[in-house]
């Protein structure tokens, strides 16, 4: 109530979030350490509620604010703080999904150059099959992620772009990945499936 009806008020509580603690370092030395409270950005756990609440949960509430009371707040030391940390963690995650989808890209990539165009040769069978062996280690990844987030989102997962996204991905690859460990000649519905994933993406 208080972010969406008085947005301004919560800059009050963000000004009180910062604290000074002092430590001991050795008998004489003293340390000042500078306590930082987030519950104004992302909520105060409540008793009652056992459910995990999203730590942006609150501060989603600003787009609907007027440019000044966004500003106000969103430039707050304490949202700027908030949102280092936060990609300090996030960093690392974001460009291992990065890497991952460049290796997905690039194998399928390989596997319609050599295994879908007309006139491959032996070497290029080699190729589609080394390519073909990397999706489906992705894919089987893939599955066994979304598996456990279907697992806890529940009905909320199918929801997701992201996830619709995720899962036609996975078809795709399956459906090119098939005729090479069938060792057989693509059908001419799989070539269409097939050159619709770059188009795809």
């Amino acid at each position: 109530m208080l972010y969406e009806n008085c947005p301004l008020a919560v800059k009050a509580l963000m000004d009180r979030s910062f604290s000074e603690d002092k430590r001991a370092l050795m008998d004489n030395e003293m340390e000042d350490a500078l306590l930082v409270d987030y519950g104004s950005i992302t909520g105060y756990m409540d008793p009652v509620s056992s459910c995990r609440q999203q730590e942006t949960k609150y501060l989603f509430e600003s787009l609907s604010w007027k440019y000044e009371t966004q500003k106000e707040i969103l430039l707050h030391p304490l949202t700027q703080v908030f949102v280092i940390k936060k990609w300090r963690r996030l960093s690392p995650i974001i460009t291992f999904w990065i890497v991952w989808q460049f290796i997905w890209l690039l194998s399928y990539t390989i596997l319609v150059l050599s295994a879908y165009r007309s006139g491959h040769t032996s070497s290029s069978g080699v190729v589609a099959v080394i390519a073909a062996t990397l999706m489906s280690i992705y894919v089987l990844a893939s599955f066994l992620n979304e598996s456990f987030e279907i697992y806890g989102l529940g009905l909320r997962y199918f929801k997701s772009v992201t996830n619709s996204f995720q899962i036609v991905q996975n078809v795709l690859a399956i459906i090119a990945v098939a005729p090479i460990f069938l060792t057989s000649e693509p059908e001419k519905w799989q070539k269409y499936t097939t050159a619709v994933g770059p188009t795809y993406i």
